[in-house]
């Protein structure tokens, strides 16, 4: 790694491309919410991804500012940064404000932080190089330097605050509260900080080049003490694995995960092992032959992970987390398969095709990330293309179809399901389907789960007979009368919120419990057996009104007794040992810190 000498202008560049990046982004602050600047979300999109991406790829990348190969590599990134803004504009277009921090958004910024972490590379070793395909070991200098500089950019950015948190306590101590507005409740001087200490930890990383050395071999060494065990357990868990049988993996949920964890664990310690390629072998024989032999048995990780989510997509369908995860795990067999090979083939020098493999892999993985990002494999439009064919196809129910989802989180593609979806005649053939699904069309916040009796009176009415007639009566209850059920839909609670959806696992029970002569209800939901979870109604002021809750898992009975219990009526009311305080016209209520039997 060499010593990168910056002229003063390119030294300053650096620092007033942290501040303007800070106060831009600090105009942009809470874009999507505010009023003001609603109606230009489609211009905020693409400022915000240039603003996240060309000030760090231009700071971690320039020498001369009169280089004709910088800009040149900034405009090819531009175009390729304008494709996928586009397609994810596209997807969030004519979608009120709070749409947009849906998932397509996350997903978008978390695909813009991978692209900029693999081209950034190419970029820098593109100029210092000058030439269109750089050698292997200067992409992995550089993506070295930049991982580093992003370790000491979050140290400095760390350091500085505490130093003005310091500053800020000391003079509240006197009671001067300045530095303490000025600081932390000035957004303007938030963004601006944070810019300038950007600046200044990508201006360390770049010209304290020896200090990144020094870490990279202190990391490589301890990844390098690392590797044999990690090796170790790859290999008995194959060991083991014929001994327990492929359903073990297909019957956990975090399968995958976990499997496609140990190919990239191995892949990234065997790079960090290998760098820019050894001439001597980095281990005694006997610790080199386990290291390849877990390299040879990556494949088997990476088949055995992609089988366990094919098995899931085959029973389920296809969810935009299981398109991403399927599009990671293709690149994980890609890795496994390739390091296998590279093993194989090795003659004169230890994994001496890994160099030409991972400039390959960085290419691929570019790829995916802009085609994940654009029509032939966005995530969401695939989702809502298997969940509508399964549905068409009677393999999944209408119940099952999450209309709430598509709403809030599928962007274009889930609205245009919900459309198809009100033109479908045999969907919408069911009155109660039909008023649901122009209930959740006509929300407007992800947060509104209540059902409005007035603009929502139809739909309320289905909701309440179908909840009535589902629902289970404790012994000696009586059916609560239709108020109640319509007040019963229309709350929003988390208790009983399951009971909406399948109320044959929830319990109603007439309780008097404040000796009124009427009848309370306490309704329980039962979905999840392991904690109930109840709601409690009463007739106030003319009105059903919820006045509690109750966790009754709490009371060291478990869920079956509670709800055989409760089944058979024996549920009663019991006084409070200890009272509260009366202050005449005032109550006042003692949290009591002993238990009350």
């Amino acid at each position: 790694m060499s010593c990168t000498v910056l002229p003063k202008s390119s030294r300053l560049t650096i620092i007033l491309l942290g501040l303007l990046q800070g106060a831009f982004l600090y105009l942009t602050r809470d874009s999507f919410e505010r009023i003001e600047v609603a109606s230009f979300q489609t211009a905020l999109l693409f400022c915000n991804t240039l603003l996240f991406t060309l000030p760090l790829m231009l700071s971690l990348s320039v020498i001369s500012l009169k280089d004709f190969r910088l800009w040149r590599g900034l405009g090819i990134i531009l175009i390729m940064l304008l494709i996928v803004a586009s397609w994810a504009n596209w997807s969030l277009y004519d979608i009120f404000g709070g749409m947009r921090k849906s998932g397509i958004q996350f997903q978008y910024y978390a695909c813009l932080s991978a692209f900029v972490f693999l081209t950034l590379p190419w970029l820098q070793a593109q100029i210092s190089q000058k030439s269109w395909f750089p050698d292997y070991e200067s992409l992995h200098d550089n993506l070295w330097l930049n991982s580093l500089t992003v370790v000491i950019t979050l140290i400095l950015i760390g350091l500085f605050w505490g130093i003005l948190r310091l500053c800020a306590s000391l003079f509240s101590l006197l009671g001067i509260e300045f530095f303490e507005n000025l600081f932390f409740d000035n957004d303007l001087f938030i963004y601006l900080a944070n810019g300038f200490m950007v600046g200044i930890g990508i201006l360390t990383g770049r010209t304290q080049t020896q200090f990144i050395k020094v870490g990279r071999n202190v990391l490589s060494v301890m990844i390098k003490g690392l590797l044999p065990l990690l090796s170790f357990i790859a290999l008995i868990f194959i060991i083991t694995l014929p001994f327990v049988g492929l359903n073990a993996l297909t019957a956990e949920w975090s399968a995958a995960g976990l499997l496609t964890t140990m190919v990239a664990l191995l892949v990234v310690f065997v790079n960090a092992v290998y760098q820019t390629g050894l001439s001597t072998p980095p281990y005694p024989k006997a610790i080199r032959w386990l290291v390849n032999a877990s390299i040879l048995v990556l494949p088997v990780y990476a088949l055995f992970a992609l089988y366990s989510m094919w098995v899931r997509v085959a029973q389920y369908g296809w969810t935009p987390e299981r398109v991403l995860a399927t599009v990671i795990i293709c690149v994980a067999v890609c890795f496994a398969c390739s390091y296998a090979f590279s093993v194989m083939r090795s003659r004169d020098r230890w994994l001496q095709p890994l160099s030409s493999i991972n400039r390959l892999m960085s290419l691929v993985m570019i790829v995916l990330l802009v085609l994940v990002n654009s029509p032939l494999l966005d995530p969401y439009r695939i989702s809502i293309s298997s969940q509508l064919a399964r549905y068409q196809q009677n393999l999944t129910s209408s119940e099952s179809l999450d209309l709430n989802a598509w709403r809030f989180k599928y962007g274009r593609a889930g609205n245009d399901a919900l459309l198809a979806l009100k033109n479908d005649p045999q969907y919408v053939s069911d009155a109660l389907r039909k008023a649901e699904l122009e209930r959740v069309m006509a929300r407007q916040s992800v947060w509104d789960n209540s059902i409005d009796e007035t603009a929502n009176a139809e739909y309320a009415e289905l909701v309440a007979k179908r909840v009535q007639q589902g629902m289970e009566l404790a012994k000696g209850t009586t059916m609560p009368p239709a108020d109640f059920w319509r007040v019963f839909v229309s709350e929003d609670n988390y208790e009983t919120r399951e009971c909406l959806k399948d109320s044959t696992k929830c319990m109603a029970l007439a309780l008097d419990l404040d000796a009124d002569g009427k009848d309370e209800y306490m309704v329980c939901n039962f979905n999840d057996g392991m904690t109930p979870r109840c709601s409690i109604f009463s007739m106030l002021k003319d009105r059903w009104q919820r006045i509690g809750s109750v966790n009754p898992y709490s009371s060291d009975k478990s869920a079956d007794r509670f709800k055989q219990i409760m089944r058979q009526g024996e549920i009663k009311p019991k006084p409070r040992v200890w009272n509260d305080l009366d202050l005449g016209d005032e109550r006042v209520q003692i949290h009591y810190s002993i238990d009350e039997k």
